[in-house]
């Protein structure tokens, strides 16, 4: 994201907020992680 152009404060939060959707979709469905279904394109 950095690369990208966004500014340090905005992609922490970006990421912050993507983190804890992933985990309470989790939680409220009562999974494990799986790495196939949260992987984040590396772009």
């Amino acid at each position: 994201m950095l690369d990208g152009g966004t500014k340090p404060n905005l992609a922490k939060v970006t990421l912050a907020r993507k983190v804890a959707s992933i985990v309470l979709a989790m939680w409220k469905h009562q999974e494990v992680y799986d790495t196939v279904k949260y992987n984040m394109p590396s772009s």
